[in-house]
């Protein structure tokens, strides 16, 4: 088999993995925002279908407006749109602030012990049976701490935590933005960065402070290194 029938085998691959890998995530985000608002779950097919074909094609004009701009116009948008993103999930998770009665309600009622007797763990026998559940209980008590550093009351240490959560969240973004630019172009890196903030999933996690938004900074960092490293060497 020649060079060229392996290159065209190899794109065919690409575009499939690629292909399943977008019906996945749009089959969760599509199940997600189901399962948590009941006005959404009594829309009627033709309203969703009319509004993805709205979104698609405002994304195709945000593509050729973004085409015009010059990289440093770009990279302004990008970090003023990175600043409106944690602000806009800053001001939504405090607003619709729910924290289940598992998980996180577990933690919390942890940490609350942690505050009065010097940061020690008492639970051990749920942390021995969620062994995951350690990293992020510290990474929340020391919220909690530097919180109070910052005078702020016990009643509105959650509303912190809200808002380091959602800077989290937007670090990540930037993060995205930065990696797609160094594998592509910032163009396409603006791009994707725009299909990040306007997920509606980011806003309404940012009020459910967990593993789940609180690793995606460190992820997408070591991804950017990675990238960042590769590039300069001509690996990648």
């Amino acid at each position: 088999m020649n060079k060229n029938k392996l290159n065209k085998l190899g794109q065919i691959l690409y575009k499939t993995i690629l292909a399943v890998l977008f019906v996945l995530v749009a089959y969760v985000i599509y199940r997600s925002i189901f399962d948590i608002f009941q006005p959404i779950q009594e829309m009627k097919p033709i309203i969703i279908i009319l509004g993805t074909a709205v979104m698609l094609f405002l994304f195709v004009k945000l593509k050729k407006a973004i085409s015009k701009l010059n990289e440093k116009q770009i990279n302004i948008v990008a970090l003023v749109l990175t600043v409106l993103f944690f602000v806009g999930m800053s001001i939504i998770g405090n607003l619709i602030i729910s924290i289940p009665s598992y998980d996180l309600c577990n933690i919390l009622s942890e940490i609350n012990i942690m505050m009065q007797n010097g940061g020690h763990f008492e639970t051990e026998q749920y942390y021995c049976k969620f062994p995951n559940q350690t990293p992020v209980t510290i990474l929340i008590f020391v919220i909690y701490k530097l919180g109070m550093l910052l005078n702020i009351s016990v009643q509105n240490l959650n509303n912190f935590a809200i808002i380091i959560n959602s800077l989290f969240v937007a670090v990540a973004a930037y993060f995205i933005y930065l990696s797609v630019k160094k594998l592509k172009d910032e163009k396409i890196g603006l791009l994707t960065l725009i299909f990040f903030v306007v997920n509606p999933i980011f806003y309404l996690q940012s009020s459910y402070f967990y593993t789940d938004t609180f690793c995606m900074p460190f992820l997408m960092i070591a991804i950017y290194i990675y990238i960042y490293i590769y590039r300069e060497t001509g690996r990648l």
